[in-house]
């Protein structure tokens, strides 16, 4: 934010002094910090989005242990079955 502020009061300073037209000074560090923060907004996205990704990876993994072990326990049971009916 400083550097906003610096790259601003030297632009109208510039614009004082040479007499310039003051809206490409105003309208280029406008231009700059909009760019910063839509890129910082979105390296916060992407963080965000990996974390989920992260998550719901380790939900994937925990399902698919789940559902073995509950497969597991189905083929013991139709087992015990099997033998206790022979």
């Amino acid at each position: 934010m400083a550097g906003l502020i610096a790259l601003t009061g030297a632009s109208e300073l510039g614009v004082a002094f040479t007499h310039d037209a003051t809206v490409p000074y105003l309208f280029v560090p406008a231009a700059a910090w909009g760019a910063g923060r839509a890129l910082s907004d979105r390296a916060q996205v992407a963080g965000r989005l990996a974390e989920r990704a992260r998550e719901l990876e380790e939900e994937r993994e925990a399902h698919a242990a789940l559902s073995v072990r509950y497969e597991r326990a189905r083929i013991a049971s139709e087992l015990h079955d099997i033998v206790a009916a022979g």
